[in-house]
């Protein structure tokens, strides 16, 4: 038995089959994409402006056993931008806005047309002909979209259970509100099997899921992380950590001070941005987030990503002053340093460490404090007064976040993270050959470009990962707990 009010996601991971997926392991092999429908990784050809997938054969969806056709995946792609759907269009992080770059989408998404010109089966193969590359999670959002049956009907409420899909389960029935039961496929034949003969999972009120896991009602549960992490300490006295019930694990949501590139104190000012991370204190931000809130780091990409290289660049327990001021020596211009965080106690002991640290260097520090919410509207606007900026930012399991954070092309614009204001043509042309690559090429280039983003540029002061928690019922067994960087639902079995 599953509950949550966030699974939805883990759910259709245990029910679709796509392209490519993310197998059921611990970082960092379960967060590298293997072929799953595909017979392997795409062949990528005109300036990655066109991906070709061969289709294997002999895999089968659940409920009927027809067998996965390239009919199938093309017809799922044209799907998924049908306006009727009302795919969020307009945003990178939406998926008919990531699958836009697509030749023809624009045409589908406006209700012209119910094919996309650029998704193209020829036997065995589906290509995919982009108008432009201009998404750098195009192969991962389109690598993992999930599959269906090419006779669909499009149902704007959604398709309907039972649900016809190529993964290891399929979902076979939904009462709104209230569960959705997932059993195993029995015409599976795909490389991870079910391990469970069934999944129940309960829509249930968020404020009483940890206590009912603790129970033994319910074997595991998604609440928000907030939910788990303000009775940290006591699960931890309860069951110890990663041992048998509760288990802590870094996750990939990234906490970064931004320097502000187009602003006169750092343009073109690696010298200073780097005399700023080697001063500020991150053991310091990181304990103010709380207990066990996270783990300390000074690069982009999280340390659990494949290609992920140690470099160990900037200390970590304490400020290295002595470096920081010699870099800063000759370049702290104005001496006047603008911070933008928001109006919490987190912003406020941030802003209270960060002026003691920049004062050891030379740097006043004047801080403004603003509602959440406004705080990262103010930031996303080019012009904005701030020189350092307070953000998080949430990635996908694709190292491609380093494209999302200190691209050019992705100032000003929205779904990008780009609040640094980071415009560098090496840089650009850097991130853009790593997002043209596939496998371990394209974990190998994104690794060196993080060392050499964190080193040479210092756009930002990466300080910490945040933690994720999660705790599970007595039924589930240790060996069957992998966390990527949340429970994965496909590796879940019960003690017999």
């Amino acid at each position: 038995m599953l509950a949550g009010s966030g699974g939805s996601q883990i759910l259709l991971r245990a029910a679709c089959a796509s392209l490519l997926t993310y197998p059921p392991k611990p970082p960092p092999a379960g967060y590298r994409l293997v072929p799953d429908l595909a017979a392997g990784q795409p062949r990528i050809s005109n300036g990655a402006r066109t991906y070709t997938f061969t289709i294997r054969r002999g895999r089968r969806f659940g409920v009927t056993g027809k067998f996965v056709t390239p009919r199938d995946v093309a017809q799922t792609f044209n799907r998924a931008l049908d306006p009727r759907f009302k795919s969020p269009k307009g945003e990178l992080t939406g998926l008919a806005g990531t699958l836009s770059d697509i030749k023809g989408a624009d045409a589908v998404l406006a209700d012209r047309a119910r094919r996309a010109k650029g998704v193209v089966v020829r036997g065995r193969k589906v290509i995919l002909r982009l108008a432009s590359f201009d998404h750098p999670y195009f192969l991962q959002a389109a690598a993992t979209l999930c599959i269906l049956p090419a006779g669909l009907p499009v149902d704007p409420e959604g398709a309907r259970a039972p649900l016809r899909t190529a993964g290891p389960y399929t979902i076979t029935a939904y009462s709104p509100g209230r569960s959705i039961t997932l059993r195993r496929n029995r015409f599976y034949s795909g490389p991870f099997p079910a391990r469970v003969e069934r999944i129940v999972a309960r829509l249930t009120d968020e404020g009483s899921i940890v206590d009912r896991v603790r129970r033994g009602e319910f074997d595991w549960g998604a609440p928000r992380p907030f939910k788990l992490a303000d009775r940290a300490r006591q699960r931890e006295s309860q069951y110890g950590i990663n041992k048998r019930r509760f288990f802590v694990t870094p996750g990939t949501f990234l906490r970064l001070l931004v320097l502000n590139a187009s602003r006169p104190l750092f343009h073109n000012n690696a010298d200073l941005r780097r005399a700023v991370n080697n001063a500020v204190d991150r053991q310091g931000l990181l304990k103010a987030r709380g207990y066990r809130a996270g783990n300390l780091t000074d690069q982009y990409l999280p340390p659990s990503f494949p290609g992920f290289r140690p470099a160990h660049i900037y200390r970590l327990g304490r400020p290295n002053l002595t470096e920081a001021r010699r870099l800063a020596k000759g370049h702290t211009k104005s001496r006047k340093v603008v911070f933008y965080g928001p109006a919490l106690a987190l912003g406020e002991a941030t802003a209270q460490i960060l002026t003691r640290n920049l004062a050891a260097i030379g740097l006043d520090v004047e801080v403004k404090l603003w509602p959440p919410e406004d705080l990262f509207d103010r930031m996303a606007t080019p012009g904005e007064p701030y020189d350092i900026g307070y953000i998080g930012w949430s990635s996908q399991p694709d190292p491609a976040l380093l494209t999302f954070l200190f691209h050019g092309r992705g100032i000003g614009r929205e779904g990008y993270g780009n609040r640094s204001y980071f415009n560098s043509p090496r840089f650009n042309r850097a991130l853009e050959r790593a997002a043209r690559l596939t496998g371990r090429a394209r974990y190998r280039a994104y690794g060196a470009l993080d060392v050499e983003l964190a080193h040479d540029a210092a756009p930002a002061v990466a300080y910490a990962y945040d933690n994720m928690m999660t705790i599970v019922g007595p039924r589930v067994p240790r060996r069957c707990v992998v966390l990527t960087p949340g429970f994965d639902i496909l590796a879940a079995c019960l003690k017999r």
